[in-house]
């Protein structure tokens, strides 16, 4: 059958148990709902909309069946805002990520922006780069990030993504800013490499920060890893070589 009365039948989706029971815990799956209902609706949530796009109904049927034989043998599986937000919250959003678009130095409107994403269970990142001071804003970002959990009005963690390029005048706070256990805990934070400094490192030789700073790139490059080592962080990036191999460089936002 259709979902609404055609003629498709999607798979059963039956988690075990214990999935479900963390599911509804986590406020994923509704305390009424059957994981039935909850493939349904992502499933169309994701595929109705093909329709507006002139996608013949047989193959927006095709789609959708061979979505949910994936989902249901995991060979893939949404993310948390899509499984909790699809056919439910049309509000909200269904990426688990977003780069939140603010200007961190109007502290009063940035808390206004911040917290609307938060609302939407997505994951937040924040580039702070054009920053003097990347530290200071991951602490301000964090204790939000505590005071809005305290609320108790969220589905999910509030998690954030903190990047700053490698060239910062700061970068040695930065990269030490979760060195200390158990600080900052709502943060993930990478340092984004260029080419000219792994080139350095390779060489073993300087690197010039942006405020003109000649630092040692290896021992930069040594202090990251044994960071990472002790507690996760910083991961790296490596935005410069991703844009050079962007196979949609040329596609501008919201064409």
């Amino acid at each position: 059958m259709r979902q609404n009365g055609g003629s498709m039948t999607l798979p059963t989706y039956s988690p075990m148990p214990h999935i479900w029971t963390m599911m509804v815990k986590q406020r994923i799956a509704s305390v009424d709902e059957h994981p039935q209902h909850l493939l349904e609706r992502v499933v169309a949530t994701f595929f109705d909309i093909e329709e507006k796009f002139g996608t013949p109904p047989e193959q927006i049927d095709q789609m959708k069946q061979q979505f949910a034989e994936y989902m249901v043998e995991h060979y893939v599986m949404p993310g948390t805002p899509a499984l909790t937000n699809a056919g439910k919250n049309h509000s909200s959003a269904l990426s688990s990520c977003v780069v939140v678009p603010v200007d961190l130095r109007k502290r009063k409107k940035a808390r206004s922006v911040i917290t609307s994403y938060y609302k939407q269970n997505m994951g937040s990142g924040f580039d702070l780069t054009a920053y003097d001071d990347p530290t200071g804003l991951l602490n301000w970002i964090n204790d939000l990030s505590v005071k809005e959990t305290a609320t108790g009005k969220y589905d999910r963690y509030i998690g954030n993504m903190g990047s700053l390029h490698v060239s910062h005048p700061h970068i040695e706070k930065f990269i030490d800013a979760k060195k200390k256990d158990g600080v900052i805990k709502h943060f993930n934070i990478s340092v984004d490499l260029s080419e000219e400094f792994m080139q350095a490192v390779q060489n073993r030789e300087s690197f010039t920060l942006s405020n003109g700073l000649r630092i040692d790139a290896y021992t930069l490059f040594r202090m990251m890893a044994e960071n990472a080592w002790r507690t996760g962080d910083p991961g790296v990036l490596f935005l410069e070589r991703m844009n050079e191999d962007n196979p949609v460089a040329t596609l501008k936002h919201g064409k």
